[in-house]
């Protein structure tokens, strides 16, 4: 098994680094709380591609503009087009195609809660 190792510059060379469409400069002497990694699987060349990244890093985005509550359940069709990006088009976008991104963006904390507490009783 391969170790992980994060570099000089606090990057973990083994992971694609997808920049979020709403990035800002971390100010200096700020410290990072919270990390996401996120994997998926898909056919090389059939799906994917710039849009699902920019879907997930500004859904990734918004959910921390509605934590830790989140934007109600069954929001996110109706609160995620006022946050939709230009790099997604003119598309409607009715659901985060992620369940647990989906979860979190409309319930918040208590949903992560769930999720843990029901695969870590599994």
């Amino acid at each position: 098994m391969n170790a992980f190792n994060v570099n000089s510059c606090e990057w973990l060379p083994q992971a694609r680094l997808v920049v979020s469409p709403n990035y800002d400069t971390r100010p200096p002497d700020t410290t990072i709380d919270l990390l996401v990694i996120h994997s998926m699987s898909l056919p090389n060349g059939q799906f994917g591609g710039p849009y699902i990244d920019a879907l997930f890093t500004n859904t990734l985005d918004v959910i921390g503009r509605f934590f830790p509550l989140g934007s109600g359940p069954g929001t996110f069709p109706y609160v995620y087009p006022a946050f939709q990006t230009l790099q997604l088009g003119q598309v409607r976008i009715n659901s985060a195609h992620n369940d647990f991104l989906e979860a979190t963006f409309e319930q918040g904390l208590p949903a992560i809660i769930l999720i843990a507490l029901a695969i870590f009783s599994y």
